[in-house]
């Protein structure tokens, strides 16, 4: 049986969680010390969910525009305890940027909310939901149950529930 390889031509495996943290938290916007356990476990289950494909985990640091150019993602998760940062973009990538922000407010919910609140927006960046030309992005912020009835919400919990990840709580 032949592996499945991208389109870089490198074959399709699950990143170890060691690798995959290091894609994670080495960009700098990511505060892995210690103010954050709860979103560090989210990421670390999401890694490790056996319901998740080596390709969805992977094809999370492989990320590519429409021109198959890369893309890097970044995970915002600053520290709960600081007012602001200002960080240089060059220190991300010199490539184009997905950003998925994670609120400091996770770490007062359930674990079980994080870990969904998590994978959820990993799903909408592995269904092509960071694209600047994807449709739903005009819509304003969360205003009501009304958001969950746009086809990326209900896209994204489809891809939820194929994971095993428990409809409630937050997203």
């Amino acid at each position: 049986m032949r592996k499945k390889v991208s389109s870089f031509g490198y074959p399709i495996e699950r990143p170890s969680w060691a690798s995959f943290a290091d894609y994670i938290f080495d960009s700098g916007w990511f505060d892995d010390s210690g103010n954050r356990p709860k979103t560090v476990a989210a990421i670390r289950h999401f890694c490790l969910n056996p319901k998740v494909t080596d390709e969805e985990v992977n094809a999370l640091t492989e990320l590519e525009d429409e021109n198959h150019d890369r893309i890097s993602l970044v995970v915002f998760a600053p520290d709960p305890n600081q007012r602001g940062e200002t960080m240089p973009l060059v220190r991300v990538s010199k490539r184009p940027l997905g950003i998925i922000y994670l609120s400091p407010e996770l770490e007062r919910y359930a674990q079980s909310s994080v870990n969904r609140t998590v994978a959820h927006e990993f799903a909408h960046v592995l269904l092509g939901h960071y694209k600047p030309e994807h449709p739903d992005k005009k819509v304003p912020g969360f205003k009501g149950e009304w958001y969950r009835d746009l086809p990326a919400e209900k896209a994204v919990h489809e891809l939820l529930a194929k994971w095993g990840y428990e409809k409630g709580g937050h997203r």
